[in-house]
């Protein structure tokens, strides 16, 4: 699945981002997904695969909304 224009779900402000993000996307939404801090940003790293499908992406989408 190839990156579509205008998304860059790899990017979330730090400073709107939970310091437990990590935790609370797998404990409230059971998705696992790489989190770190680079400078002032806190970045995800999103790794789709030929099993991931868009309903993954929406997911994603969906619990970032919740949480940031």
């Amino acid at each position: 699945m190839g990156q579509r224009e205008g998304d860059d779900p790899s990017f979330v402000d730090r400073h709107g981002a939970p310091a437990d993000l990590k935790e609370r996307l797998y404990d409230e939404h059971r998705i696992e997904i790489p989190v770190f801090e680079h400078g002032t940003e806190r970045m995800i790293r999103p790794s789709f695969q030929g099993y991931n499908d868009d309903a993954d992406l929406e997911r994603l989408r969906e619990a970032l909304g919740a949480l940031l």
